[in-house]
């Protein structure tokens, strides 16, 4: 069929019975040649766990959502998660050799001030961080459109911490 590269994701993976099992019977076509690539999207709650089967396995990189190191205002934009297990998640893939990325949500009261120290924790950490726009979707259990922040005006904002230049990759 001509695929080549598998990202598994949507709500969240690890969470599902029985994932680690459907990772080792996909990670057997990564051995065979089938697969080039086999990669996960994970809020990183349960990442600390799971995060040497997956290495073991085949996984090489991970995304990882994180939109704040603060527990307050993270427990406030999950409604129940609890900070320090991501972080110990994010440790323990590093820890295995995994290659994390974060993928953060710009929002405008909730992370807008944060974002260079997140960048800046990432970088520190050897992580790649993609910054993403909220999808400004009117009420669904929150009204987001107020919180919506181009990500032009974070660009505009971040180049007054760095220099920026556009780079020919993307890093999954």
């Amino acid at each position: 069929l001509g695929v080549r590269k598998l990202r598994l994701t949507g709500g969240e993976p690890l969470a599902r019975k029985g994932f680690i099992d459907l990772v080792a019977r996909l990670s057997r076509h990564l051995a065979g040649g089938g697969l080039d690539e086999l990669t996960l999207t994970t809020n990183g709650v349960r990442l600390a766990e799971f995060a040497a089967d997956l290495a073991r396995l085949g996984v090489r990189r991970i995304n990882v959502s994180l939109d704040t190191l603060k527990p307050d205002v993270f427990q406030g934009l999950t409604r129940r998660g609890d900070l320090s297990k991501v972080l110990a998640g994010i440790d323990a893939a590093q820890a295995a050799g995994l290659a994390v990325k974060l993928n953060a949500v710009a929002l405008q009261d909730a992370n807008a001030a944060e974002l260079p120290d997140l960048i800046a924790w990432a970088h520190g950490r050897g992580m790649d961080i993609t910054l993403i726009e909220t999808m400004p979707l009117g009420e669904v259990e929150a009204d987001r459109t107020e919180q919506f922040l181009p990500l032009s005006r974070v660009r505009d904002e971040l180049a007054s911490f760095w220099t920026l230049t556009d780079l020919p990759l993307n890093t999954g």
